[in-house]
């Protein structure tokens, strides 16, 4: 069954790792919500060979881990009896709703996850299990979830060192390093941080216009982030910057992308 509750104290194992047989079961959703509404210990473990393949696909395929973990389906989940199947069913219905238990779960998979990936990153084998670019892919996938859980200022330090990761181990201008850099100035103008979001979108715009030029589709919604960041920030000259890329992303997508056939392209594009 993949469970043992004592005392309020649950343990699941994440059994096969990318199906967990107790998200499957109305009993162990059931005693896991119970295990977190009545502020209870889960314990969450992975087979030796699922740990493995759990944490290469989280560096790998991180949003399939999420989903992995975070998609619960109460009303969905079966059992052997069902009589049992009905009894708890109904219970979650006069009490707090098929929703609210998924929810529940899902957010404290979520913080599971992210725990347990920092306490990966500290443990002493973990130079030994991943590459530096791996260990890098893996910060910033941490702080995509501390994002999501709202902790935007622990978010920051780890997007920061997962940009410093990327710069040492793939180059300051290669793809995965100027990626982190939209990812941290998101972040940081998000926590209205702009003047250093503008700074950071005006270097990766300058790197995507050197690796594939100005007319690139990919460098043109550069500018256009740049620009709107530059409205953001305020002031007439950056405003005046902002109005001029904008009015040139708009003149190469009119004449390189509408006449293909592509309006919808420019029509992401506008003018403040």
């Amino acid at each position: 069954m993949h469970i043992h509750n004592n005392n309020n104290n649950n343990t699941q194992v994440l059994d096969p790792w990318n199906a967990p047989i107790p998200f499957e079961r109305s009993w162990c959703v059931w005693e896991i919500y119970s295990t977190i509404a009545t502020n209870g210990k889960l314990h969450v473990s992975l087979s030796p060979d699922g740990r493995k393949e759990f944490w290469k696909n989280f560096v790998t395929n991180f949003q399939i881990i999420v989903n992995v973990v975070s998609t619960i389906d109460a009303q969905q989940a079966s059992a052997f009896s069902l009589d049992d199947k009905k009894r708890i069913d109904q219970t979650i219905r006069d009490s707090v709703g098929f929703l609210t238990v998924n929810k529940l779960i899902s957010d404290e998979m979520l913080a599971w996850l992210a725990n347990s990936g920092k306490a990966l990153l500290r443990s002493e084998n973990a130079e030994g299990m991943m590459t530096r670019q791996e260990r890098a892919v893996l910060i910033t996938c941490l702080a995509s979830l501390l994002q999501d859980q709202g902790k935007l200022e622990e978010a920051e330090s780890y997007l920061r060192k997962g940009l410093s990761g990327f710069e040492q181990c793939c180059g300051t201008d290669s793809p995965e390093t100027l990626e982190a850099v939209v990812k941290l100035g998101e972040l940081l103008e998000k926590r209205e941080k702009v003047q250093e979001s503008v700074q950071l979108y005006r270097r990766e715009a300058q790197g995507v216009e050197d690796a594939l030029g100005e007319d690139h589709v990919d460098c043109l919604f550069s500018k256009n982030r740049l620009a709107r960041a530059l409205v953001k920030l305020g002031g007439i000259k950056n405003k005046d910057e902002a109005e001029t890329l904008m009015r040139k992303t708009l003149e190469v997508c009119s004449k390189k992308y509408v006449k293909c056939g592509s309006a919808n392209i420019s029509l992401s594009f506008c003018l403040f």
